[in-house]
């Protein structure tokens, strides 16, 4: 399984609940899979979830994260990460350390 961590310089709809927030944190580190966590906490996965209603979208209609307009440098570690970053326009983040089996969303 792997540990799966977020990795993201971002606002988002929930910056201002302790609990939503609390709820995406306490679904990282459970027995599901890296895959099912990252898609419960996205939205798409299927639960069950800790993050209840409670998603981190960074793009289209239902978006949640937001860019934070500052030019973000984000260095991915040894496990399994998962970026939320802005790489195409406007300012953009630099990542480094960024691996085949990690997961990552464009702020759009």
């Amino acid at each position: 399984m792997g540990a799966t961590s977020v990795v993201a310089f971002y606002s988002s709809t929930f910056d201002q609940s302790n609990n939503a927030l609390h709820g995406v944190h306490l679904d990282e580190p459970t027995v599901r899979a890296c895959n099912q966590r990252v898609a419960n906490i996205r939205g798409t996965g299927t639960g069950p979830r800790s993050n209840g209603n409670v998603f981190l979208i960074a793009s289209g209609p239902a978006k949640t994260v937001f860019d934070d307009r500052a030019a973000d440098f984000i260095k991915g570690g040894k496990g399994r990460e998962w970026f939320i970053a802005n790489r195409i326009g406007g300012v953009l983040d630099r990542i480094v350390g960024i691996k085949v089996h990690d997961f990552f969303d464009e702020i759009n």
